[in-house]
């Protein structure tokens, strides 16, 4: 199968899952909440109506929402049943956008992380900087970067069912969540789907560890010519989205086939 036809199949892939919200990636059969798998792409709709759940009493700008019990059952978040909760559910604004929910994570302090896992906190300067140095020594040098999909406001990674009371909440009436997925909010949670997405491709790592920069869920890919790069990028998005199946490459928030002079003028906040 050719790149563009690769490229094609992912991208229906991503329309049709949008478009189902019991849609898994690759046909493995339905959706169900005590299953170990994620929502392949879960609509918009699904993510306003978390928001709108959890935040409860706060009013947010949103167009859509679903009910309580539809979160339930798409299994986003669960009751924790405790008397307490490590976090709370706020509202804030982030330039430049609309009000929104963020939670606070603060009192989860003294975070030691293991000496094994690479540090994901790279500057976007670094990046570019790779990609500059790689150019130098390959005239025709074209470039990809690949975004992994994720919600506003988690990761698709699961959390076992023994350590969701550690991610548990408060919405505003006191009332305690917790989250089956990887809240981004959450203490070094950038480093959870960077050792995740890392593991994929260190089996790879001999053929292409040259070629890739990683940071968190985005990936630089760099060839020497349109050849190699198409080569290079159809290894990485096979590597990340084989079983099992919850990572997937976004293409709506990646671009393919760019050279350097794109990178350089490209915002900040597509690197973040």
């Amino acid at each position: 199968m050719s790149t563009k036809d690769l490229l094609e199949r992912l991208g229906q892939n991503t329309v049709q899952a949008r478009r189902n919200p019991r849609a898994i990636s690759y046909g493995v059969g339905p959706y169900h909440p005590t299953h170990n798998r994620t929502l392949a792409v879960p609509p918009k709709t699904l993510i306003y109506a978390l928001v709108l759940n959890i935040m409860m009493n706060i009013s947010l700008t949103r167009t859509t929402f679903l009910t309580h019990h539809t979160v339930f059952k798409e299994g986003v978040i669960c009751n924790a049943y405790l008397p307490g909760a490590n976090g709370q559910v706020i509202a804030a604004t982030e330039p430049p956008r609309l009000p929104d929910l963020f939670l606070d994570y603060r009192d989860i302090t003294n975070l030691n992380m293991p000496l094994h896992l690479q540090d994901p906190r790279i500057e976007n300067s670094s990046i570019r900087s790779s990609a500059r140095l790689f150019a130098q020594s390959n005239h025709s040098a074209r470039f990809a970067l690949l975004r992994l999909w994720s919600a506003p406001h988690f990761y698709p990674l699961m959390i076992s069912w023994n350590k969701r009371h550690k991610m548990s909440f408060f919405d505003g009436v006191r009332r305690s969540w917790a989250w089956k997925f990887i809240p981004k909010e959450m203490p070094c949670s950038e480093w959870s789907i960077h050792q995740t997405a890392r593991l994929r491709l260190q089996a790879y790592a001999p053929l292409c560890a040259k070629n890739v920069v990683q940071k968190r869920d985005l990936f630089l890919i760099m060839g020497r010519d349109e050849e190699e790069l198409r080569k290079v990028a159809t290894g990485v998005t096979f590597a990340l989205q084989t079983r099992p199946w919850p990572l997937e490459v976004d293409l709506w928030r990646s671009f393919v086939n760019v050279d350097l002079g794109f990178l350089e003028g490209l915002d900040d906040r597509w690197l973040d």
